[in-house]
């Protein structure tokens, strides 16, 4: 009997597996009825129903963990930045730091609806939002030293 990969959501290859072992992990929950397999060696792509001598788990089995319910894509997490955005706000730019936190939010659900490329985007978002927001505090201060440095020097000091 040949060998299966898996397909991912991205087209990611997992395997190969048998169907002994695709056996198992369905009943693990880590595939159902509609993940989709490619046949080693020949390259057909079926749904895993096809393939020889898997059997699906029961009608009245959960969802495959971490499967977005509807994407039917596996979760894969993805770096929310959140804590970065949470302290460039308290501590730096509050209007871009809390965008950042609204995108940082918005990425888990993404991610656990299996929609991976938009997990993806939007956490790239909130690292973006929060870099502007630390960049933009480290200007302030470098140009409030620099007009104090300036003061200094031309001798108007007001410490005199």
């Amino acid at each position: 009997m040949p060998d299966y990969y898996v397909i991912g959501p991205e087209g990611e290859k997992f395997g190969p597996a048998s169907a002994k072992v695709l056996n198992e992990w369905a009943n693990q929950n880590r595939v159902n009825s509609f993940t989709m397999v490619e046949e080693q060696g020949t390259g057909r792509q079926m749904r895993i129903t096809g393939v020889p001598g898997f059997i699906a788990p029961p009608a009245h089995a959960p969802p495959p963990m971490g499967y977005g319910q509807a994407y039917n894509r596996p979760y894969i997490p993805v770096e929310n930045h959140l804590v970065k955005a949470i302290l460039s706000t308290f501590f730096c730019c509050l209007p871009l730091g809390i965008v950042a936190i609204v995108y940082a939010s918005q990425v888990d659900g993404h991610a656990r609806r299996g929609d991976h490329q938009m997990a993806l985007d939007t956490a790239r978002k909130a690292d973006i939002w929060a870099n502007w927001s630390i960049g933009l505090v480290v200007v302030y201060i470098f140009g409030y030293l620099l007009l104090v440095g300036l003061a200094a020097s031309s001798g108007h000091s007001t410490y005199r």
